[in-house]
């Protein structure tokens, strides 16, 4: 299945729109606009319901995202020390986020088995991922996981501009 995330610009917070391949709106995420460290929550459109929550955990030196999803057990997204790849651990599932050199594409595996291939895409203003999944039960999981990236990401860019 794919899926698209698309990020809104120009909003307090951080804000992204995630659609079905026919184009309609699935999930909502939103960032709190002030809080240490990132905390977002992905709403369902139809419901309006929290059905996930990701919260960063503060003071480690590598990155740690702590991923709650309704009816589900925690786990936690773990940036990795890899020289020229960005590189998580999703601890709890054993799942493996590997990066390419210009951390645009990404690929979750389990052992030997593909979960996801999230690929950025450069349409137009805020970053928009594809995100081709293969099984419908970890859709909640992988959009967490992209987000993630983007924010693990979207924070080195900035301490590199300054």
């Amino acid at each position: 299945m794919k899926l698209y995330i698309k990020q809104k610009v120009f909003t307090w917070g951080d804000k992204f729109t995630v659609k079905d391949e026919q184009g309609q709106d699935i999930y909502q995420v939103k960032g709190k606009v002030i809080s240490f460290g990132k905390s977002l929550k992905i709403y369902d459109i139809k419901t309006n319901t929290i059905v996930a929550k990701i919260r960063q955990k503060l003071f480690h030196v590598m990155a740690h995202y702590k991923v709650s999803i309704t009816d589900q057990k925690p786990f936690m997204v773990v940036k990795r020390l890899k020289l020229f790849t960005p590189s998580f651990k999703v601890k709890a599932l054993k799942w493996d986020v590997d990066g390419d050199f210009l951390a645009h594409d990404y690929t979750v595996t389990s052992t030997n088995e593909m979960i996801m291939k999230l690929n950025k895409r450069y349409v137009s203003w805020g970053d928009s991922y594809e995100l081709n999944i293969t099984k419908e039960e970890n859709q909640l999981a992988c959009i967490s996981i992209a987000i993630v990236a983007d924010a693990v990401m979207s924070s080195n860019a900035s301490r590199r501009r300054y």
